[in-house]
């Protein structure tokens, strides 16, 4: 600590000389100094220091916007003359200043600890020695008749240190995630720093709050905290600074400090959302579109920049669909059978790996997943059959019966399945074999022509019974292709054919018809239509001899039906184009 020279009292030497009538004049005036001295005291001996007290900060911050001016009050002082005095603070105190107001000024002196005192007396000042007449350093040397106050005033005078400079960051942090978020040792330097205690504060965007007081700005995981930005600040302080706790305010922070500039981090947050509804089932590739509805599924609670629905497969780990605006804009029907899932997607910009055919856990960058709604996707194949077509004479008595392996099924799909035999067009259902089409005997059935059909479906198929429409069948099903069963009257004689086989020309004889009103069709066996006519005797004039071209059909077996319109008894034969 430097010595400060006392204010307005400049020291006096004394110079003797060699002249005896000057040192006799001198010790002449010494004497008549001295009892001038006691005469003053005398004329007032009652002195009292009285009591010194401010309301001033008594620690001062060289350097900061604050004046560092302690304004003392003196209490119960008596005497004709009184003086502030400023000392340092050893056992024996060292006069540093004499200040000249009530108002003292510690802006010229150097850190350290100090004391203010009261000093009362009267007549001359007992700061002078009487016979050197020299200012004094110490209390302990004040002569005379005086009075210092009871106590003194502790001031601390400290030089305002320097936070220093921050370079690093901005940090951006996606947080909430589970995943630790401090910034990497050596991301921030600092330098410039002055001063005796050092912190690291972390504050609100504004730096308003202190959120966190770290060891080391390493320390801080970010990821416990909310969205947001915050600030890094490094903060040099002196002994006796105050305010300094996590959630307080730093306008509230008293004492010699200084902060750095700060370094910005970033906290992002997402949150996927929680979806309501499903699960949701569909019966895919039957070329009936499968949408969820809108409105079927609901999101709430998501939170992020953007947003993305979408689809992966049932372990959740595959990107199966992005649709661009809404989980409404997937066509399951083009999936094949199987479960996916149904995702919200919350992210921040940057976000990488968010493609078709990617993996979920190739996704980089800040977001968060909602939970799953599950979507089954149910398929079935009615199969592939093979066999056929199959000829009975019906109404003779004798069993007619497919044979065992007569038809053979591939490639069906499906949870269930049930053979099926309809009317000639399909629309109506006869019969639903309990087990195979083996058990179905059309002997009891009229002539004509019946199809068999494998049919595969899911649960909870409605609408499958004996009579029923087939188009009144509802749920998730399949008919494999048909095999044709033809039925022939047993009287069915009566239709004479010639030439059979035949290329060109077939005459159909049918005089042993009574009927007047009859149908003749022939067909393929794929049951196509190859002649539809309606006849009447009139038209034929009595002739019941018809011949048909048959010049162009293909090479292959097909079918004439001749239906009697007055008893509705279908005849079929066989005919043969070579």
């Amino acid at each position: 600590m430097k010595r400060i020279t006392l204010r307005n009292a400049p020291n006096h030497i004394f110079t003797a000389t060699n002249s005896y009538g000057l040192i006799l004049l001198f010790m002449i005036f010494a004497l008549s100094f001295a009892n001038a001295q006691n005469d003053h005291a005398n004329e007032n001996a009652t002195v009292d220091g009285g009591t010194v007290s401010t309301t001033d900060n008594t620690s001062i911050c060289l350097g900061d916007e604050n004046p560092d001016v302690v304004n003392v009050t003196v209490d119960g002082a008596s005497g004709r003359v009184k003086q502030l005095l400023v000392t340092d603070d050893t056992d024996d105190p060292l006069i540093l200043m004499l200040p000249e107001s009530w108002a003292v000024n510690f802006s010229d002196l150097e850190p350290g600890n100090y004391r203010i005192y009261n000093l009362a007396y009267n007549g001359i000042k007992p700061l002078v020695e009487p016979f050197w007449h020299k200012h004094v350093k110490n209390l302990s040397d004040i002569l005379g008749r005086f009075d210092l106050s009871d106590e003194y005033i502790d001031v601390i005078v400290q030089q305002k240190p320097t936070g220093g400079t921050l370079e690093g960051g901005p940090f951006e942090f996606c947080v909430g995630d589970g995943i630790a978020d401090n910034i990497p040792e050596g991301s921030i330097t600092l330098s410039g720093n002055m001063g005796t205690n050092s912190q690291w504060v972390v504050t609100n965007q504004d730096g308003s709050t202190i959120l966190a007081l770290p060891n080391n700005y390493t320390d801080v995981d970010f990821d416990g905290a909310p969205a947001g930005t915050c600030l890094v600040w490094h903060l040099m302080y002196e002994d006796g600074l105050t305010g300094l706790e996590v959630d307080a305010a730093t306008e509230d922070l008293m004492g010699c400090f200084e902060f750095s500039n700060s370094v910005t981090v970033i906290r992002r947050h997402t949150e996927g959302g929680t979806l309501e509804g499903g699960p949701f089932e569909f019966c895919v590739g039957d070329g009936e579109t499968d949408n969820i509805p809108e409105g079927a599924i609901t999101l709430s609670g998501n939170e992020g920049t953007n947003s993305q629905w979408v689809v992966t497969n049932e372990d959740g780990t595959n990107i199966m669909g992005l649709p661009e605006n809404s989980y409404t804009e997937v066509n399951f029907d083009e999936a094949p059978a199987g479960i996916c899932l149904v995702w919200h997607l919350s992210y921040e910009d940057g976000l990488e790996g968010l493609e078709v055919g990617n993996d979920l856990a190739d996704l980089m960058g800040c977001f968060d997943l909602s939970n799953s709604v599950t979507v089954i996707r149910i398929h079935t194949e009615g199969g592939t059959l093979e066999g056929g077509p199959f000829e009975f004479t019906v109404g003779d008595g004798e069993a007619d019966t497919i044979p065992e392996d007569g038809i053979t099924l591939s490639d069906n799909v499906g949870t269930n399945s049930q053979w099926v035999v309809t009317n000639e067009d399909g629309t109506t259902i006869l019969a639903l074999p309990e087990n195979s089409y083996t058990e179905v005997d059309f002997d009891g059935t009229d002539a004509g022509t019946n199809l068999v059909w494998h049919l595969s479906y899911e649960d909870g198929l409605d609408g499958l019974e004996v009579d029923a429409p087939v188009s009144d069948l509802s749920g998730c099903f399949s008919f494999s292709n048909s095999v044709s069963v033809v039925k022939t009257a047993a009287s069915s004689g009566r239709i004479a054919l010639y030439p059979n086989p035949t290329k060109d020309e077939v005459n159909l004889d049918l005089s042993h018809f009574y009927s007047d009103e009859f149908k003749v069709r022939i067909f393929n066996l794929l049951n196509v239509n190859m002649f539809n006519q309606s006849y009447t005797s009139r038209t034929l004039n009595g002739n019941k001899n018809i011949a048909i071209n048959v010049l162009g059909y293909q090479q292959g077996l097909y079918f004439i039906q001749v239906t009697d319109d007055n008893t509705e008894k279908v005849y079929i034969k066989r005919l043969l184009i070579k």
